[in-house]
């Protein structure tokens, strides 16, 4: 949701609130398309410690070496490298995780609200859980 393969779209300004826009439809699909009716369990995780270490360093090994034809995109779009999407803050405790929280519970909120599937989560059990 954050970012994707695609370079393109990544090198793209978007903001926190497009990010969440697009995690909040993805779960709006998932939601339509199971339908729960007992319990409903939003996580929000990175990968298992170690895991997330040896995949930290490869991220920026790659955000430091873009090949020839990502650089020539940069270049094109009249961009930096600095302006790839920093994936690496989406961590536990950073800023990012902080307002992603923030804006869960104002979309569960407002789902409940006006959703008529979501209606019935209010009366399951909803667990939102992030590290």
């Amino acid at each position: 949701m954050s970012h994707n393969n695609s370079f393109e779209q990544m090198i793209q300004n978007r903001s926190y609130e497009d990010i969440f826009y697009d995690v909040f439809k993805y779960i709006d699909q998932i939601v339509h398309l199971l339908k729960p009716n007992k319990f409903l369990m939003i996580a929000a995780d990175g990968v298992a410690p170690r895991a997330k270490m040896n995949q930290q360093r490869t991220r920026r090994f790659k955000k430091t070496n873009l090949d020839d034809n990502q650089l020539e995109t940069l270049k094109r779009c009249g961009k930096t490298v600095e302006d790839v999407f920093n994936s690496d803050c989406i961590s536990a405790g950073t800023e990012f995780m902080d307002k992603l929280n923030a804006a869960f519970d104002l979309y569960i909120s407002q789902k409940i609200s006006t959703d008529p599937l979501w209606k019935d989560v209010s009366k399951m059990k909803l667990i939102k859980i992030f590290f």
